[in-house]
């Protein structure tokens, strides 16, 4: 299986919870993500990354959510000791799989267009290899564009 749209972000380093868009494969999904309006970084893609606080009663917990201007939320997510780079999730009735670099400085967030109801099953095939050889193509694939 394919995920439909792939989108990579690379750590602001002038941010602390910014990630700003450098690579972008398959369909654009529609109001993501989001667009800076101010210098040095005006007209660049970008979204936010941070640890959740504040939970609201009767809501699910997250321990960290992505999310576009203004705070609006993508996803919540929640790491694992198992998994501590790899998530899933899910906006606007598709499924996400979210993956970040050793150091934490790139991430990856693959959507698969209208699989929100079956995102986990989606995480649990990808950590168990299923989606591996697929998932090793795209990222193949990006780092031959840059290479050449």
């Amino acid at each position: 299986m394919r995920p439909d749209g792939v989108y990579v972000f690379e750590k602001c380093p002038d941010r602390r919870t910014r990630y700003k868009l450098i690579e972008h494969r398959g369909e654009d999904i529609p109001g993501f993500p989001a667009m800076w309006k101010r210098r040095p970084y005006k007209g660049l893609f970008y979204i936010g990354f941070r640890g959740t606080v504040n939970h609201k009663p009767g809501h699910r917990q997250f321990s960290h959510t992505i999310e576009l201007d203004k705070g609006r939320t993508v996803t919540g997510l929640n790491f694992t000791p198992e998994y501590p780079r790899r998530a899933f999730g899910d906006y606007a009735g598709d499924g996400l799989l979210i993956e970040f670099s050793d150091s934490w400085e790139r991430l990856t967030i693959r959507f698969f267009r209208g699989m929100k109801e079956t995102a986990q099953s989606l995480f649990q095939l990808w950590v168990a290899r299923e989606l591996s050889e697929t998932l090793a193509v795209d990222v193949l694939l990006l780092d031959q564009k840059k290479a050449g």
